[in-house]
Protein backbone atom coordinates (compact mmCIF):
# COMPACT_ATOMS: atom_id res chain seq x y z
CA UNK A 1 0.00 0.00 0.00
CA UNK A 2 2.79 2.38 0.93
CA UNK A 3 4.62 1.48 -2.31
CA UNK A 4 1.50 2.29 -4.34
CA UNK A 5 1.14 5.65 -2.56
CA UNK A 6 4.77 6.54 -3.27
CA UNK A 7 4.43 5.52 -6.93
CA UNK A 8 1.25 7.56 -7.25
CA UNK A 9 2.96 10.57 -5.66
CA UNK A 10 5.97 10.23 -7.98
CA UNK A 11 3.65 10.02 -10.99
CA UNK A 12 1.77 13.13 -9.85
CA UNK A 13 5.04 15.05 -9.43
CA UNK A 14 6.12 14.04 -12.95
CA UNK A 15 2.78 15.26 -14.36
CA UNK A 16 3.09 18.56 -12.46
CA UNK A 17 6.69 18.98 -13.64
CA UNK A 18 5.69 18.31 -17.25
CA UNK A 19 2.74 20.72 -16.98
CA UNK A 20 5.00 23.47 -15.57
CA UNK A 21 7.54 22.86 -18.34
CA UNK A 22 4.86 23.17 -21.03
CA UNK A 23 3.44 26.26 -19.32
CA UNK A 24 6.88 27.89 -19.18
CA UNK A 25 7.51 27.16 -22.85
CA UNK A 26 4.10 28.60 -23.77
CA UNK A 27 4.73 31.77 -21.77
CA UNK A 28 8.15 32.22 -23.43
CA UNK A 29 6.63 31.81 -26.91
CA UNK A 30 3.86 34.29 -26.08
CA UNK A 31 6.43 36.75 -24.67
CA UNK A 32 8.53 36.77 -27.83
CA UNK A 33 5.48 36.94 -30.09
CA UNK A 34 4.40 40.06 -28.24
CA UNK A 35 7.91 41.47 -27.71
CA UNK A 36 8.90 41.68 -31.39
CA UNK A 37 5.86 43.62 -32.68
CA UNK A 38 5.96 45.90 -29.62
CA UNK A 39 9.65 46.64 -30.24
CA UNK A 40 8.94 47.33 -33.93
CA UNK A 41 6.09 49.70 -32.98
CA UNK A 42 8.26 51.51 -30.43
CA UNK A 43 11.14 51.78 -32.91
CA UNK A 44 8.97 53.18 -35.69
CA UNK A 45 7.39 55.66 -33.28
CA UNK A 46 10.88 56.94 -32.46
CA UNK A 47 11.65 57.19 -36.17
CA UNK A 48 8.51 59.24 -36.83
CA UNK A 49 9.17 61.60 -33.90
CA UNK A 50 12.90 62.09 -34.44
CA UNK A 51 13.66 61.57 -38.12
CA UNK A 52 10.60 62.36 -40.19
CA UNK A 53 11.14 66.11 -39.86
CA UNK A 54 13.40 65.53 -42.88
CA UNK A 55 10.77 65.31 -45.62
CA UNK A 56 13.01 63.59 -48.15
CA UNK A 57 13.96 60.88 -45.69
CA UNK A 58 10.33 60.54 -44.55
CA UNK A 59 9.13 59.95 -48.11
CA UNK A 60 11.98 57.60 -48.92
CA UNK A 61 11.68 55.58 -45.72
CA UNK A 62 7.90 55.35 -46.03
CA UNK A 63 8.28 53.97 -49.56
CA UNK A 64 10.85 51.49 -48.31
CA UNK A 65 8.46 50.27 -45.61
CA UNK A 66 5.36 50.07 -47.83
CA UNK A 67 5.74 46.36 -48.48
CA UNK A 68 5.64 43.74 -45.72
CA UNK A 69 8.74 43.47 -43.57
CA UNK A 70 10.64 40.40 -44.88
CA UNK A 71 12.51 40.14 -41.60
CA UNK A 72 9.26 39.38 -39.78
CA UNK A 73 7.85 36.99 -42.37
CA UNK A 74 10.69 34.95 -43.82
CA UNK A 75 12.96 32.35 -42.27
CA UNK A 76 15.59 33.47 -44.78
CA UNK A 77 16.31 36.51 -42.58
CA UNK A 78 16.12 35.11 -39.03
CA UNK A 79 18.15 37.82 -37.31
CA UNK A 80 16.10 40.80 -38.43
CA UNK A 81 16.99 44.29 -39.56
CA UNK A 82 19.31 46.57 -37.58
CA UNK A 83 17.14 49.30 -35.98
CA UNK A 84 17.80 52.92 -36.92
CA UNK A 85 18.30 53.84 -33.27
CA UNK A 86 21.15 51.32 -33.21
CA UNK A 87 22.60 52.88 -36.36
CA UNK A 88 22.33 56.34 -34.78
CA UNK A 89 24.33 55.25 -31.73
CA UNK A 90 26.92 53.46 -33.86
CA UNK A 91 27.28 56.51 -36.10
CA UNK A 92 27.94 58.72 -33.08
CA UNK A 93 30.36 56.29 -31.45
CA UNK A 94 32.29 55.89 -34.72
CA UNK A 95 32.32 59.69 -35.21
CA UNK A 96 30.92 59.47 -38.73
CA UNK A 97 31.25 62.68 -40.76
CA UNK A 98 30.70 63.89 -44.32
CA UNK A 99 34.25 62.81 -45.21
CA UNK A 100 33.53 59.14 -44.43
CA UNK A 101 32.61 56.28 -46.72
CA UNK A 102 30.30 53.98 -44.75
CA UNK A 103 29.92 50.42 -46.03
CA UNK A 104 27.23 48.02 -44.81
CA UNK A 105 28.17 44.39 -45.53
CA UNK A 106 24.88 42.56 -45.89
CA UNK A 107 22.76 45.72 -45.89
CA UNK A 108 19.36 44.08 -46.47
CA UNK A 109 16.85 46.70 -47.61
CA UNK A 110 19.48 49.41 -47.23
CA UNK A 111 17.61 51.35 -44.59
CA UNK A 112 20.71 51.93 -42.46
CA UNK A 113 22.65 53.22 -45.47
CA UNK A 114 19.88 55.71 -46.32
CA UNK A 115 19.68 56.83 -42.68
CA UNK A 116 23.41 57.39 -42.10
CA UNK A 117 23.94 59.11 -45.45
CA UNK A 118 21.06 61.49 -44.63
CA UNK A 119 21.77 62.38 -41.02
CA UNK A 120 25.56 61.92 -40.85
CA UNK A 121 26.09 63.16 -44.43
CA UNK A 122 28.58 60.39 -45.24
CA UNK A 123 28.74 58.46 -48.49
CA UNK A 124 26.91 55.16 -48.09
CA UNK A 125 27.53 51.84 -49.85
CA UNK A 126 25.26 48.87 -49.27
CA UNK A 127 26.22 45.37 -50.40
CA UNK A 128 23.78 42.46 -50.37
CA UNK A 129 23.06 39.27 -52.31
CA UNK A 130 19.26 39.73 -52.32
CA UNK A 131 18.53 41.19 -55.76
CA UNK A 132 15.03 42.46 -54.89
CA UNK A 133 16.44 44.50 -51.98
CA UNK A 134 19.12 46.09 -54.14
CA UNK A 135 16.74 46.85 -57.01
CA UNK A 136 14.29 48.67 -54.75
CA UNK A 137 17.07 50.55 -52.93
CA UNK A 138 18.54 51.74 -56.24
CA UNK A 139 15.13 52.81 -57.51
CA UNK A 140 14.47 54.81 -54.33
CA UNK A 141 17.90 56.45 -54.42
CA UNK A 142 17.20 57.59 -58.01
CA UNK A 143 13.65 58.80 -57.35
CA UNK A 144 14.77 60.76 -54.28
CA UNK A 145 17.97 62.11 -55.84
CA UNK A 146 20.21 60.41 -53.26
CA UNK A 147 23.55 60.82 -55.02
CA UNK A 148 25.69 59.89 -52.01
CA UNK A 149 24.52 56.25 -51.84
CA UNK A 150 25.09 53.18 -53.97
CA UNK A 151 23.86 49.61 -53.71
CA UNK A 152 25.70 46.58 -55.04
CA UNK A 153 24.17 43.13 -55.50
CA UNK A 154 27.28 41.05 -54.92
CA UNK A 155 29.10 38.81 -52.46
CA UNK A 156 31.09 41.25 -50.33
CA UNK A 157 34.03 38.84 -50.42
CA UNK A 158 34.30 39.65 -54.13
CA UNK A 159 34.09 43.42 -53.62
CA UNK A 160 36.95 45.87 -53.09
CA UNK A 161 36.53 47.21 -49.54
CA UNK A 162 39.60 49.46 -49.60
CA UNK A 163 37.58 52.65 -50.25
CA UNK A 164 35.64 52.32 -46.97
CA UNK A 165 36.51 54.36 -43.89
CA UNK A 166 33.83 52.72 -41.73
CA UNK A 167 32.42 49.20 -42.11
CA UNK A 168 29.39 47.64 -40.42
CA UNK A 169 29.20 43.86 -40.09
CA UNK A 170 26.42 41.84 -38.47
CA UNK A 171 29.06 39.24 -37.64
CA UNK A 172 26.94 36.57 -35.92
CA UNK A 173 25.21 35.68 -39.20
CA UNK A 174 28.35 34.48 -40.96
CA UNK A 175 30.47 31.34 -40.76
CA UNK A 176 33.98 31.29 -39.27
CA UNK A 177 35.37 30.66 -42.75
CA UNK A 178 33.63 33.73 -44.18
CA UNK A 179 34.82 35.91 -41.29
CA UNK A 180 38.39 34.68 -41.74
CA UNK A 181 38.37 35.59 -45.45
CA UNK A 182 36.77 38.93 -44.63
CA UNK A 183 39.47 39.77 -42.10
CA UNK A 184 42.07 39.38 -44.83
CA UNK A 185 40.20 42.01 -46.83
CA UNK A 186 40.08 44.31 -43.79
CA UNK A 187 43.87 44.59 -44.05
CA UNK A 188 43.38 46.67 -47.22
CA UNK A 189 41.41 49.37 -45.36
CA UNK A 190 43.04 52.79 -44.96
CA UNK A 191 44.69 53.86 -41.73
CA UNK A 192 42.23 55.20 -39.10
CA UNK A 193 39.28 53.38 -40.70
CA UNK A 194 36.74 51.87 -38.31
CA UNK A 195 34.92 48.54 -38.14
CA UNK A 196 31.69 47.94 -36.22
CA UNK A 197 30.78 44.30 -35.55
CA UNK A 198 27.77 42.81 -33.74
CA UNK A 199 28.51 40.12 -31.12
CA UNK A 200 31.59 38.99 -33.05
CA UNK A 201 34.98 40.51 -32.16
CA UNK A 202 37.81 40.53 -34.68
CA UNK A 203 40.35 37.73 -34.27
CA UNK A 204 43.46 38.10 -32.15
CA UNK A 205 45.65 38.04 -35.28
CA UNK A 206 44.24 41.44 -36.26
CA UNK A 207 43.97 42.94 -32.79
CA UNK A 208 46.51 41.17 -30.59
CA UNK A 209 43.75 40.74 -27.97
CA UNK A 210 42.33 37.63 -26.34
CA UNK A 211 38.83 37.43 -27.85
CA UNK A 212 37.46 35.22 -25.06
CA UNK A 213 37.71 37.96 -22.43
CA UNK A 214 36.89 41.12 -24.35
CA UNK A 215 34.60 43.81 -23.01
CA UNK A 216 32.39 45.20 -25.81
CA UNK A 217 32.66 48.86 -26.77
CA UNK A 218 28.95 49.40 -26.09
CA UNK A 219 25.53 47.78 -26.63
CA UNK A 220 22.57 48.34 -28.94
CA UNK A 221 19.04 46.93 -28.85
CA UNK A 222 17.44 44.67 -31.44
CA UNK A 223 13.93 43.24 -31.48
CA UNK A 224 15.35 40.03 -29.98
CA UNK A 225 17.34 41.72 -27.19
CA UNK A 226 20.57 43.61 -26.50
CA UNK A 227 23.69 42.98 -28.56
CA UNK A 228 27.35 43.73 -27.95
CA UNK A 229 29.04 46.08 -30.39
CA UNK A 230 32.80 45.97 -30.95
CA UNK A 231 34.22 49.16 -32.45
CA UNK A 232 37.71 48.92 -33.91
CA UNK A 233 40.03 51.48 -35.46
CA UNK A 234 42.93 50.69 -37.74
CA UNK A 235 45.95 52.07 -35.92
CA UNK A 236 48.81 50.28 -37.72
CA UNK A 237 49.69 48.92 -41.16
CA UNK A 238 51.15 45.67 -39.82
CA UNK A 239 49.52 43.06 -37.54
CA UNK A 240 48.05 43.66 -35.08
CA UNK A 241 46.41 46.43 -37.11
CA UNK A 242 43.19 47.14 -35.22
CA UNK A 243 42.55 48.48 -31.72
CA UNK A 244 39.29 48.11 -29.78
CA UNK A 245 37.78 51.51 -29.01
CA UNK A 246 35.78 52.64 -25.98
CA UNK A 247 33.80 55.84 -25.56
Amino acid sequence: MMMQTENSRALSLKKISRFLSILKEGIEILYYRLKVPFFEWKEQRWVRLNLYHDKTFKNLDSKLLESSNPYLESKVFPYGETPLRAFELMGKKANLTASDVFMDLGCGRGRGVFFLSTFFHCKGIGIDLTASFMQKARALSRSHAKKNVSFICKNFLDFDLSCATCIYLYGITYSDETLKMLEEKFKTLPLHSRILTIDEPLSSSLTGANTSSLTPSFQVEFNWGKADVFLYQKTALEDPQFTLQFS
